[in-house]
């Protein structure tokens, strides 16, 4: 895996993680 590849999935488990907050 990439190193940018890596920060994405960093970043979109943040969100998933505020979504699930949310939800």
């Amino acid at each position: 895996i990439s190193q940018r590849q890596e920060q994405l999935w960093e970043g979109v488990q943040k969100i998933l993680a505020q979504l699930s907050k949310l939800s």
